[in-house]
């Protein structure tokens, strides 16, 4: 029987009311967002044994825990649950599992000795209006810088992933400036490294080189603006991302109209541009993990000669791939109509949902 290849241990006291509304925003922001619907992530609610924690927390029933404790005054006030939290931290340290306490109160640190030097996310420091938003933002970080790969530590990367800002200059100066907002939201100690245009690249460089590097390990978020689909190098940004199986999300900021749409910016999330940028940036976090979430998932499925897409393939994505190709990629299952289209082509394009369905 497989394992998933990550669980959410969502850790709170049965008797907080706050904290069980946290962990339910939680769960909903990794499986019940509508624009980013092939996010499923397995979260899991601690058990309670008549209000003591469980016995036994299995951190190995998944290939990945991530453990994240919700603590405040009424964890706080138990002993019992307090080394339960201080146990189950320990076990991360000594496993390839990983353990982020959330402090929702004050006082509600360190909870336990062993855990003096352990630092909590200050959630209770941020206005209550904001506080769920930046504990998923914080949240989607952690799970991408985990599934990504990175070690904690003092070496261990600021940011989960570098974006780059694919836009034209033309539109810069115009209204509604939306690279101007996303510079301003990210330049207040978020915790993602960007790489913007032309101006980062060293004088002397080769331009299409250094553009192809920027791109190679980023999540693409495009500005698509008046002049957007006009520019040569904006539309290589987004064919280069796709062809790279990159996260990408387009942010529609049109005021006016479009000569002539690009086609190579479907088959992705769009986001109507409505003046706040911490929206933009959390939609490219969440499809961010979910590329790395679904490509771990498919890589349990994956079948000798299958080629993993962890977006739904389209015809420009299938161009070099031998017509005898099978594409295995992450549900949804595209429909009907799409597949008879692609598999004009002779590839075979599937989901792991789909396969009772077919002669695999």
């Amino acid at each position: 029987m497989r394992k998933p290849p990550l669980l959410v241990h969502l850790i709170f006291h049965p008797g907080s009311a706050e904290a069980r509304q946290r962990a339910h925003f939680i769960h909903q922001a990794l499986n019940d967002d509508p624009t980013v619907p092939g996010l499923r992530v397995s979260t899991l609610f601690c058990a309670e044994d008549g209000g003591l924690p469980p016995s036994d927390q299995d951190l190995d029933q998944a290939e990945r825990s991530f453990l994240v404790p919700l603590a405040d005054d009424e964890l706080n006030a138990s002993d019992e649950w307090c080394t339960f939290v201080a146990d189950l931290w320990e076990q991360c340290q000594a496993s390839a599992h990983r353990c982020v306490p959330m402090q929702l109160s004050e006082y509600a640190w360190p909870l336990d000795d062993r855990l003096n030097g352990v630092s909590f996310v200050r959630a209770f420091a941020v206005p209550a209006p904001m506080r769920n938003d930046v504990i998923v933002r914080r949240i989607l970080t952690e799970l991408c810088r985990y599934l990504h790969g990175d070690q904690v530590g003092e070496d261990s990367p600021e940011a989960p992933t570098t974006m780059f800002i694919s836009h034209t200059k033309l539109d810069l100066a115009e209204a509604p400036k939306v690279v101007e907002a996303l510079k301003g939201f990210l330049n207040q100690d978020q915790p993602i490294k960007t790489w913007y245009d032309s101006g980062d690249i060293p004088g002397g460089s080769l331009f299409a080189e250094k553009i192809e590097q920027g791109i190679e390990d980023s999540s693409l978020l495009c500005v698509l603006t008046n002049n957007y689909a006009s520019r040569e190098w904006c539309r290589k940004e987004v064919l280069l991302a796709k062809a790279k199986q990159r996260p990408i999300v387009v942010i529609d900021a049109l005021t006016r109209r479009e000569v002539r749409s690009f086609p190579y910016l479907g088959n992705l999330p769009v986001l109507r541009w409505d003046g706040r940028a911490d929206s933009a940036i959390d939609l490219l976090l969440k499809e961010t993990l979910r590329h790395l979430h679904s490509r771990a998932t498919l890589l349990q499925w994956q079948q000798p000669g299958d080629v993993i897409f962890s977006r739904a393939p389209e015809l420009v994505t299938l161009v070099g791939l031998a017509p005898t190709s099978s594409v295995l990629y992450s549900d949804p299952p595209l429909g009907v109509e799409e597949v008879r289209t692609l598999t004009t082509t002779g590839i075979t394009v599937t989901t792991p949902l789909a396969w009772p369905g077919n002669d695999r």
